[in-house]
Parts: C-alpha cells; structure tokens; sequence
C-alpha cells in the first residue's frame, strides 16, 4: 500500500500565500482573510504591489542601461511581467534576475531586442563577477623568462570571476556609451566580443579586439596557448601578443602548467 504524506498545514500557507503573492487574479489566502477580516483584499493588494516593485527596483538596479535603451516605462512593464512569471527561487535578491536577458530574446523580436538582451547579458555579467570567488592573478614577470615555445606549450587557469560574451552587435561599445552618458554618439554596427571580470575589488568590462574572444574561450576550455592561437585562424586581425597584454593587465590567469605534449 503506498502511503501519501498529508500538506501541512504551514506549507500549504506557504504555497498559497506565494502562489497568489504575484498573482493578482489569485484569491486572498483563506488564512489571511481570517486574520485581517473585511480589510484582507485592501491590505493584501498593497502588500503585493510592494513585493511586486521591490523586484523591479532590484532589476533596474541589476540593469541601469538596459533600463535607459527601453525606456523607464518599458522596461518596467516588461520586468513586471518578468517577476509575475520568473519569481524568486533563492532569499538572497542579489541573485534575482540572473536570466532576465535571456527573457527579454523570448519577449521580443528583431535585431533591436536581441541588441538590447546582448547589453542586458553584460550587466548580468558585471553582477555575477562582482560575487564570483576571490583569486589571486598571476603576476606578468612569470611570463618574461618563458621561451616562445614555452608560451605556446602552458595551459591557463582563468580567473573564477571570468565571464566571455560575444554579440553580432556593439553591445560593448552601447553599454559603455550610456554609461558616460554620451549615447548619442555614432557607434560603429559590428560584432563585439566582451571579457567581464573582477581581477581586485573592482569589475572590469574590455572590449576584445578581433580573434581575441575565440582565443580566451579556447584557453578557458583548457587549450594550450598555441591551440588557442589556433582556434583563431578565421580572424587575420587577431595579434597574439596583445592578447597577452589584455590577458595579464586584466588579471584573468590565475595559474598555468606546461603541457606534456606539442602546443599544435
């Protein structure tokens, strides 16, 4: 005989308390109309409505330039339908809203919106390194006895904090130009790779020439160097030596070994 355990009568507060909390065709839990009496909806309503914007401060918070490329009335009203379907799972509100740009590409359409969820994947980025787990970068003079093909032959471990974004659009150079406030400024249509990282105490956000995205990717999948160097062979742009200099002055090794094999 299988048995079913019985809801409890606090979980099942709980769930209906949450179920209707964001829900505003949902009815007042039966507890709180006991509680408050004929003024249950009133109180309610408001309680919810303070809920409901609390979440979308913390989004505009978590997402000031995606905020602006919207419009405030936007943007509210899309994070408003955001909270209503994608509630908190997790206590901690700094958490909240990890997979809003992946919301906004199912909410809109063309190149504009996917545009701006590319920019909103930046801001999302910056929220993350800034509580990844703390390492110590490498320091550049490590390098300077090495041989070239010493440098071709180590494998790198990137910074806990390192985040790799590319876009078919200028999502860097966007999100920097609303940040300085020059947003009217013309903006060259090209694709853009994005490294995001918090070497110290501050997060970081560079601008990858062409090739270097590629590159960073394949060394923090565990390619060698020269593998990686590789891996961007469709790039003619790309310059391995100021991938190093971008590499070693944002701080994203944390450590390397050499390769027990050849680096091609």
């Amino acid at each position: 005989m299988t048995v079913f355990a019985r809801e409890s009568a606090p979980f099942r507060l709980e769930r209906d308390f949450a179920e209707a909390l964001l829900n505003n065709d949902a009815p007042v839990p039966a507890a709180i109309k006991l509680s408050c009496g004929a003024a249950s909806l009133s109180r309610f309503g408001v309680y919810r409505n303070n809920v409901i914007a609390s979440l979308i401060r913390a989004l505009a918070s978590r997402y000031p330039v995606t905020r602006r490329l919207l419009w405030p009335d936007t943007f509210d009203g899309i994070a408003r339908l955001y909270v209503v379907t994608e509630p908190p799972r997790s206590p901690i509100l700094s958490q909240y809203g990890k997979d809003f740009p992946q919301f906004l590409r199912s909410v809109g359409e063309g190149a504009a919106a996917q545009c701006v969820a590319d920019v909103a994947a930046i801001e999302n980025a910056r929220t993350c390194a800034y509580h990844a787990a703390d390492a110590v970068p490498l320091a550049a003079d490590l390098f300077t006895h090495l041989s070239a093909d010493d440098v071709l032959n180590l494998r790198l471990t990137m910074h806990p904090s390192a985040i790799l974004l590319c876009s078919r659009f200028p999502a860097v150079s966007i999100w920097q130009a609303y940040l300085r406030d020059d947003g009217e400024q013309p903006i060259a249509w090209k694709p853009e790779g994005a490294l995001v990282v918090r070497p110290h105490f501050d997060v970081e956000v560079w601008d990858l020439p062409p090739g270097t995205y590629e590159f960073f990717a394949a060394i923090a999948k565990g390619e060698t160097v020269g593998a990686a160097a590789a891996a961007t062979a469709s790039s003619d742009a790309f310059d391995l030596a100021t991938a190093f200099r971008i590499m070693i002055c944002a701080g994203i090794v944390t450590g390397m070994a050499a390769a027990a094999g050849p680096h091609a």
